[in-house]
Order: structure tokens, then sequence, then C-alpha cells
């Protein structure tokens, strides 16, 4: 061995047994770049769990809030399907000139107020419950309301008189929207001043209803007494069958009718 390579093998030795570098740290690029950033990271995990805890806190409330809404949507038919039996029991009571049982009469009667005090209670409740829910509360207000006082029905119906710009095509509301409408305008044909105006809404709900369109043609139908109330409901009926055939069949005696 020539006395070059020796010196060069010395030096590599040399090199690798220097004590300076095993007291020189690694440095580990990652946990330094965290050690500077930390508390950046920290506050976008921070962040992600606080979106999180919202985001299942809104789901839970939500649903509670419509489990909550459905069921006293279910407390309110009850309560109107109870005063419509209570109100045929009392007339089929009453119906009988002979009928002597004033007691029985004063037990239904007190039933009858009971259980109307029970529904606008569920009314009220209902006017700060969510969609479809709300809106449906306010059919059966005006549904419970419309023999006894048709005035208040009619006012609690009249924002569904431009029933089209309810909600989009297809939707709950515009659905909510078109039962309004129709029993709007069902109550304005039974108003002298107003059955023109009832008259129109039900043929527009006639020709561009979406899903009452063949109830508000045999309502149109019903209350056309005149020949040129009859000319006119069955040429609307025609122009709803020209655009829904299929419907034919349903109103096929509406239109014989005329």
């Amino acid at each position: 061995m020539t006395a070059k390579q020796q010196d060069t093998n010395n030096s590599a030795r040399d090199i690798y047994a220097d004590p300076k570098l095993a007291e020189t740290p690694a440095v580990d690029p990652v946990q330094e770049f965290i050690n500077q950033n930390w508390k950046h990271f920290a506050t976008t995990i921070l962040a992600i769990f606080v979106i999180i805890y919202f985001v299942q806190s809104f789901r839970e409330s939500y649903n509670s809030s419509m489990q909550a809404s459905a069921d006293l949507f279910q407390r309110l038919q009850i309560a109107y399907r109870g005063d419509k039996d209570l109100k045929e029991e009392l007339s089929g009571i009453t119906a009988d000139p002979k009928t002597t049982d004033a007691a029985k009469i004063e037990e239904v009667k007190n039933k009858i107020a009971e259980n109307r005090s029970q529904f606008d209670q569920l009314l009220s409740s209902a006017a700060d419950a969510r969609e479809p829910y709300k809106s449906l509360s306010v059919l059966y207000r005006a549904s419970m309301n419309e023999s006894e006082n048709p005035t208040l029905s009619k006012e609690v119906l009249k924002q569904y008189s431009d029933w089209k710009k309810s909600g989009k095509d297809g939707s709950v509301e515009r659905m909510n929207a078109e039962l309004g409408a129709l029993q709007l305008g069902r109550l304005q044909l039974q108003t002298n001043e107003e059955v023109a105006k009832g008259r129109e809404l039900i043929k527009d709900l006639t020709v561009n209803g979406e899903f009452v369109s063949v109830a508000a043609a045999k309502v149109l139908a019903g209350f056309a007494s005149t020949d040129a109330e009859k000319s006119e409901a069955k040429a609307t009926i025609n122009s709803l069958l020209s655009k829904q055939p299929e419907q034919a069949d349903i109103l096929k005696d509406t239109l014989n009718s005329l």
C-alpha cells in the first residue's frame, strides 16, 4: 500500500470516528415544520371539531324538531276528525224531533267545545312548526271554520290567492298552495260578491294546476248554473284535457253534466 492510499484511508476513518459527528443533532425536517407551525395545526383541528359538533347538533335538533312537528300534526288530525265525528253524532241525536235526551245533547256539545279548544291550542303551536306541517295547519284552520265562519276561512286562505308564487313546480309548498287556493275559490263561489273572483281562481287551477286540476274542474262544473257558465266550464275542462288527456275517463261524467 502506498503512502498516499494509507493517508486516504486514515482520512476516511477519521471522518467517521470524529466525536463531533455524534454531538451534531440530526434535524428532522417534518418535526421542525411541526414545531414551527403547531399553533396553526392546533387551531385548524379545533375548528374542524367545532364544525363537526355544530353539524351534528344541527342535525339532531332538526330531526327532533321534525319529529315534534309530525307528532303535533298527528294530534291535529285526530282533533279535526274528532270534531267531525262529534258533530255527526249531535246531528244524529237532534235529527229526530222526538228526541228528549237533553242531557245527552248537552254532553255531546260539551265534548265538541272541549275538542275545539284543544284543536285551537294545537293550531297555535303549529304556527311554529316546520314545513310542510305549518302550511297544512293553515288548511285545517280554514276547514274547521268553513261552515261556522267562512269569512275567517277566506281570510286565512287569502295568502294562496296567488298560488303560483308558492314554491317550485312539484314541491310540497306548491301542493299546499294549490289546496289552499282550491278551498278559497270554492268559498268565494259561495259568496255573491266574490263569485267572479272565485270562478277565475278555479279556472286557473283547472288549466294550470299541477295537483288539483281535476278537483278544480269538478268544482267549476258543480257551480255552473247558467248556460254561459256551463259553456265556459266545458271549454275550460277541454283545455285541461288537451294538456292531460289521461284525465278524460275521470272527467267524462263531469263533462256530460254540463
